[in-house]
C-alpha cells in the first residue's frame, strides 16, 4: 500500500505571508500530472493499493493577524491582491506557464478552504478517470471530511 498526500504544501497567500515560488505554483497547476506520476510509480513498484489523502480541511476562520487579513483579501478576490500574486508568480514561473494558469493559482491555490476544496475536486475527478485504466485498487482517505 502506498499513501500519497501533498496538496497543502502547494497552497499560498502570495505576498501576504505565505509565498510560493513559481515552481511550486506550477506543480499545483499540474496537479493531475503529479497524481498520474504517483500512480505510475505505484504500479512500477508493484503496489496493490494506492491511497490518496485529500488536502486537509483548513480552519481559516481561526486565522489571526496577517493570515486573517490575507484570507479576507483572497476570499473576496481583491483585485490588487490578485494582481500582486500574479506579478509575483509571473516573475518566478517558467515562460511557458500561461497567464490563465497563474490567475487560476492566485484565485484557487490559496491556503484556505477555497484552495483545499479546489484540489480535492481535482483529486476526485482524477480518481474517477484513473480507476478505469489501472489494475491498482485506488482509494481516498477523505481527511477533509474527517476534520470538518
Amino acid at each position: 500500500i502506498i499513501v500519497a498526500n501533498m496538496g497543502l504544501w502547494w497552497l499560498h497567500f502570495q505576498t501576504k505571508g505565505r509565498n510560493q515560488k513559481g515552481c511550486v505554483a506550477e506543480t499545483w497547476m499540474n496537479y493531475e500530472h503529479w497524481l498520474n506520476n504517483t500512480l505510475v510509480l505505484a504500479e512500477e513498484a508493484g503496489a496493490s493499493h494506492l491511497l490518496f489523502k485529500t488536502t486537509n480541511f483548513i480552519c481559516d476562520d481561526k486565522y489571526t493577524n496577517r493570515y486573517a487579513r490575507a484570507n479576507h483579501f483572497y476570499r473576496k478576490s481583491d483585485e490588487a491582491t490578485i494582481k500582486e500574486c500574479f506579478d509575483s508568480i509571473r516573475d518566478s514561473a517558467s515562460v511557458t506557464t500561461s497567464n490563465e494558469d497563474i490567475l487560476d493559482y492566485c484565485h484557487h491555490g490559496t491556503i484556505n478552504n477555497i484552495g483545499s476544496e479546489h484540489l480535492n475536486k481535482r483529486l476526485f475527478k482524477f480518481i474517477d478517470i484513473a480507476r478505469e485504466t489501472t489494475l491498482l485498487k485506488l482509494d481516498v482517505l477523505n481527511d477533509y471530511e474527517i476534520q470538518s
